[in-house]
């Protein structure tokens, strides 16, 4: 028992996933047992970064293709708490949630202006796409599972509170050579609830670290209202040796949310071709900069009460194909399409899956993503097994390749790929 467990301690730090295939075929919301029991899973994490461009441009900071747009990412979803009552053809079960996105969108003139100082033309970078979405939902979900001989089929009702929101953009013009550095941008700032004011300046705000995630606050929690959204996943054996999987997140109306925004036009310039330089060190005399070096903000009215449209949990569609080609052997084909703001994704894996007992099931293979025509390929690691009577685990990754990367401070920690997704599942009879 001791080795089991430091291997599955093992495993446990190196598992890095996305939690689209670890819920589908190792599910944890779904159980299979000749009695009735009750089922408790807690510390649920699930932690997903990535980009759209590999770690050599991120380290140059620039990239050919300056038409392509970069995306960068840090996803965090936590589930709280879960409980189910389960029968051998019945299950009902509730757990609630807490997902936190940050998503980040920069053209690429603007990535190669901001990161490596390259302006294209004359010296002069137009800013067209650079924005900052933090946001923060808490989702109480309660799941309904029928299960029959050949299918199983699971409907789960969410109510999901916006537990914090805001989205900073920026356009204009900026202007960099020997004579003069000057700046033109106007900055829009939406927020919902005012949660997320600490974050700073909307500047700040487009600076800040991706490698964030938010705390759930309860004072505000319970004055907001419920989205509705459903979710439902179907699991169908055809044949004692094969197995389909179909599973749908967040299908819902796009709810309206009374929005504040605020628009600030912020103006900058500095000629220091124009100072003259013999006063510089003269004492008698002081430094006189010209009028144009200055700084301005335009604090334009915040309109309150605006709405906007907005889907409290991402749109996902999963599926899955498992067929047993040996006793204890088994191949499944598996792919997700994730629809989040501004981008959507798609994974895609084969495995195959050894079990070698009861209590112990390994899966390894092959992944990709897929972010618009950026393809990144990678090695998939999955396993499920008891560490106790009453006790499970699971894990699933599709990153083992961005592992030696987890620390690096060479590349911004959000082009790593990385995901830690872990959960234990306790037996309580």
């Amino acid at each position: 028992m001791n080795k089991r467990i430091s291997n599955i301690v093992l495993v446990l730090l190196i598992c890095m996933s996305a939690k689209s295939q670890n819920i589908l075929l190792n599910n944890w919301s779904i159980h299979e047992h000749p009695d009735t029991n009750f089922f408790l899973s807690i510390t649920a994490i699930d932690q997903f970064r990535h980009t759209n461009i590999g770690i050599g441009k991120w380290v140059t900071g620039t990239i050919i293709n300056t038409n392509k747009e970069v995306l960068a990412s840090d996803i965090r979803n936590r589930e709280l708490l879960r409980f189910s009552y389960s029968k051998p053809d019945f299950e009902i079960g509730f757990s609630t949630t807490q997902l936190s996105q940050h998503h980040r969108a920069i053209g690429g003139v603007e990535f190669n202006g901001i990161m490596s100082g390259v302006y294209p033309d004359n010296d002069t970078m137009t800013v067209e796409s650079l924005s900052s979405l933090h946001r923060s939902t808490v989702t109480h979900c309660l799941e309904f599972t029928k299960k029959g001989p050949n299918t199983i089929f699971q409907l789960a009702i969410n109510g999901s509170q916006i537990n914090s929101l805001r989205n900073v953009s920026t356009r204009g013009e900026f202007i960099r050579n020997e004579f003069i550095y000057s700046g033109a941008y106007q900055t829009l700032d939406a927020t919902y609830n005012g949660q997320l004011n600490y974050l700073g300046s909307p500047e700040e705000a487009l600076g800040a670290n991706l490698n964030w995630s938010d705390s759930v606050r309860i004072t505000s929690i319970l004055q907001l209202p419920l989205l509705p959204s459903l979710n439902f996943h179907i699991i169908h054996r055809p044949t004692e040796f094969t197995e389909f999987h179909l599973r749908m997140e967040g299908l819902s109306f796009q709810s309206q949310l009374p929005m504040s925004f605020a628009a600030d036009s912020i103006r900058y310039k500095l000629r220091a071709g124009e100072i003259p330089n013999y006063e510089t060190f003269t004492e008698e005399l002081p430094l006189i900069l010209n009028n144009d070096d200055n700084y301005r903000r335009f604090d334009s009215k915040v309109v309150n009460d605006t709405t906007l449209f907005y889907r409290a949990i991402p749109f996902r569609v999963m599926g899955a194909y498992k067929v047993q080609i040996e006793p204890l052997t088994s191949v499944a084909f598996s792919f997700s399409y994730s629809q989040y703001d501004p981008y959507s994704m798609v994974v895609l894996n084969t495995l195959v899956e050894r079990a070698y007992n009861d209590e112990l099931r390994i899966q390894g293979g092959f992944s990709a993503s897929v972010i618009g025509a950026s393809v990144q390929p990678n090695l998939s690691l999955g396993i499920k097994s008891k560490l106790a009577n009453k006790i499970t685990f699971f894990g699933h990754t599709n990153a083992l390749l961005s592992f030696p990367y987890i620390n690096s401070t060479l590349v911004p920690s959000w082009s790593n790929r990385i995901q830690l997704n872990a959960t234990l599942q306790y037996q309580l009879l």
